[in-house]
C-alpha cells in the first residue's frame, strides 16, 4: 500500500486526481440531492467526465467526503464533517485537562479516519466504519461529560471553527466543481418523449448537424460513440428504446415528437445490432423527409421472423442509408445494400473492431452532404 502511494509509473495518482476533479463536477451539478446510487456515481464520471484516452471504471470517487456528497448532496458530508471537527477540537481541549488515555485514543482514531477517508472510501468497509462510530461515541461522551461537569470553560471559540471549516470545504468543492462543469465542451440533460426517456447532448458551440440515436440503455456507447460525436460538433438526442419490435409504434410516435423539435431533418443512428434493425423499421414508418440519413451498424443479414427481417424492412423506406460493417461482414452488407438501392441511396462503410468510431459516423454524414452538393 505504501509503495502504491508513491508509485507514479502506472498513472494511478493522476487518475485519482482526474477522478476527484470530475467528482466535484458531479457534486456541483447535483448539490442538493446527489445522484442516488453508487452505480450512478461511477457511470456519471465514466460517461461525462473521464477523459476519452482513459478507460477506467470506478464505483466510488475514492474519497469519503466526495462520494457521500455525490450520493446524497453536499449538505450531508458538510454536516458530518462539522460534527467530527467539533468533537476533535473539544476532545483535544478536554484531554489537556483530564489526560485520559482512552479519550486520546478516540481522538487520534477519528483523526486517522479523516486522513484515510480523504484517499479511499473507508465507510464502505464495515470494520472501519464501526471503529469510527465507536471512536466518535467515546469522544462525544467525554466532551458531553466535561461540559456537564464544567471541567473546561466553554466559550464561543468552542463552537464556530468546526462548522465554519466544514462549510468552507463544501463551498470550495462546489466552486471548483462549477468551474469544471463550465469547462466541459458539451451540456446534457435527460427528459421524456412519449413514454420513453430521452438524453439530449449539445455541443458548446454551433452544431454542425443534428443526430437522433437509438440506444437500449445508458450504456458505454455514450462515452465511446456519442461523446466523440458531440466533440465533432454534432448535437445528439438519444431515444432509449427497449430491444424488440413491441415498442415500435410508441417509438415512432416519440420519434415524430423529436423530429418536430429539430430545425432540419436530422440523421437517425442505430447504436447496436438490434437498435440498427429498429432504426430501419422506424425509418419505414415515418415520412420520407423525416430524416436526412439513416446510419446503422452491423445490420444482421437476416432475422428469424420474416416480417421483421432487415431484408423486408430495408425496402420500405425512401430515406438514404449508410450501413457500417466490419470487413469480414462486407458480403452480407453489400447484399442488403443492393436490396435497398432501387428505392434510395444505400452506401457501405467499414469500421474496425468494437463499435463504430465517431469519425466513421461523421464521415458517413459528410459523405452524404458532399453528394448532395
Amino acid at each position: 500500500w505504501f509503495m502504491s502511494m508513491g508509485e507514479v509509473a502506472d498513472g494511478s495518482i493522476r487518475h485519482r486526481l482526474l477522478l476527484w476533479e470530475g467528482g466535484t463536477g458531479i457534486i456541483a451539478g447535483n448539490w442538493a440531492h446527489g445522484v442516488g446510487t453508487l452505480k450512478a456515481v461511477g457511470d456519471t464520471y465514466h460517461h461525462w467526465y473521464q477523459p476519452l484516452w482513459l478507460n477506467e471504471h470506478y464505483l466510488t470517487l475514492i474519497n469519503d467526503f466526495l462520494t457521500i456528497a455525490a450520493l446524497h448532496g453536499i449538505w450531508l458530508p458538510v454536516l458530518l464533517l462539522a460534527v467530527t471537527l467539533f468533537l476533535l477540537q473539544n476532545g483535544i481541549q478536554y484531554y489537556l485537562r483530564c489526560r485520559n488515555p482512552l479519550l486520546l485514543y478516540a481522538v487520534f482514531a477519528v483523526a486517522g479516519y479523516l486522513i484515510a477517508g480523504s484517499f479511499t472510501t473507508c465507510y464502505r468497509f464495515d470494520e472501519i466504519a464501526w471503529l469510527f462510530g465507536i471512536s466518535i461515541a467515546v469522544a462525544a461522551a467525554f466532551v458531553v461529560y466535561g461540559a456537564i461537569r464544567r471541567r473546561f470553560p466553554w466559550k464561543h471559540w468552542n463552537f464556530w471553527p468546526a462548522p465554519l471549516c466544514a462549510v468552507l470545504c463544501g463551498l470550495a468543492v462546489l466552486g471548483f466543481g462549477a468551474t469544471v462543469n463550465r469547462a466541459l465542451p458539451y451540456r446534457w440533460e435527460y427528459g421524456k418523449a412519449g413514454n420513453f426517456e430521452v438524453l439530449k447532448i449539445q455541443a458548446a458551440g454551433k452544431a454542425a448537424g443534428e443526430i437522433i440515436a437509438i440506444m437500449p440503455e445508458r450504456g458505454d456507447s455514450i462515452r465511446k460513440t456519442l461523446r466523440p460525436l458531440v466533440l465533432e460538433g454534432y448535437s445528439v438526442t438519444v431515444l432509449f428504446l427497449e430491444p424488440g419490435f413491441a415498442v415500435l409504434d410508441d417509438g415512432a410516435a416519440a420519434l415524430r415528437e423529436l423530429v418536430a423539435a429539430h430545425r432540419a431533418p436530422p440523421v437517425l443512428l442505430g447504436v447496436g445490432s438490434e437498435q440498427s434493425i429498429q432504426a430501419v423499421a422506424l425509418g419505414s414508418r415515418l415520412a420520407p423527409d423525416a430524416f436526412s440519413l439513416i446510419i446503422v451498424a452491423e445490420l444482421p443479414d437476416d432475422w428469424p421472423f420474416p416480417e421483421l427481417s432487415p431484408r423486408q424492412q430495408i425496402v420500405k423506406s425512401a430515406i438514404p442509408m449508410v450501413i457500417l460493417c466490419r470487413e469480414e461482414n462486407k458480403a452480407s452488407a453489400r447484399e442488403l445494400a443492393l436490396l435497398g438501392k432501387p428505392y434510395r441511396t444505400v452506401n457501405i462503410a467499414f469500421f474496425a473492431e468494437g463499435v463504430p468510431a465517431a469519425g466513421e459516423i461523421a464521415g458517413a454524414i459528410k459523405g452524404l452532404n458532399h453528394a448532395a452538393e
